[in-house]
């Protein structure tokens, strides 16, 4: 059986991530982290393995994750 696919949006500041998905339950969520490695990571963790992330591609601030993403193979759309 093929697993549901799940999409993240993705505001990106200098600072921080701010997340919007739909969680195991299937709950609408808003999370906030940190625009580094660690944040990346519980990103990841938080947001789970069959996960499309979609982000607006301004300024420099998403470079960093995308570097991380493309690593991890994972499905982003800019």
């Amino acid at each position: 059986m093929n697993e549901k696919i799940n999409y993240c949006g993705i505001d990106v500041s200098n600072e921080t991530l701010d997340l919007y998905f739909k969680n195991k339950e299937g709950i609408e969520q808003h999370l906030q982290v940190s625009n580094t490695l660690t944040g990346f990571r519980k990103l990841l963790k938080e947001a789970g393995n069959n996960t499309h992330f979609v982000m607006e591609a301004t300024g420099v601030y998403h470079l960093n994750l995308i570097f991380f993403l493309n690593e991890k193979n994972v499905v982003l759309v800019l």
